[in-house]
């Protein structure tokens, strides 16, 4: 499951010595979002976004569904990072947005050739 991680707590019941303690497996779901770079195949041109399904917006701007990407379909995903919370999300989108951020991604993260 996308965006699920587990995590392992130790449950004491009463007195019961530590030794004796139980490991119960509980799932806990983590909204994750994901900053990504697409690259369109028509132009070449970067595309930079933030979102919670990474699949579905993918989809999205490949179906002509984002005014900003619908002219330069079609679309590869060539980056993407997840983050556990929206507001890291979108400050590292606009980190990579950003002249410094621009650099950053084209020397590290995609290659432009």
């Amino acid at each position: 499951m996308i965006g699920s991680t587990f995590a392992f707590q130790a449950k004491k019941r009463g007195s019961t010595p530590l030794s004796r303690s139980r490991l119960s497996l509980k799932l806990q779901t983590v909204a994750m979002y994901y900053v990504y770079i697409l690259k369109s195949l028509k132009s070449g041109v970067l595309y930079y976004g933030y979102t919670e399904d990474l699949r579905k917006r993918v989809r999205e701007h490949n179906t002509g569904k984002s005014k900003f990407t619908k002219g330069l379909m079609p679309w590869k995903l060539v980056w993407y990072s997840a983050f556990k919370g929206v507001r890291k999300a979108k400050d590292f989108e606009l980190y990579i947005k950003s002249g410094s951020g621009k650099a950053f991604v084209y020397k590290r993260l995609v290659d432009v050739t």
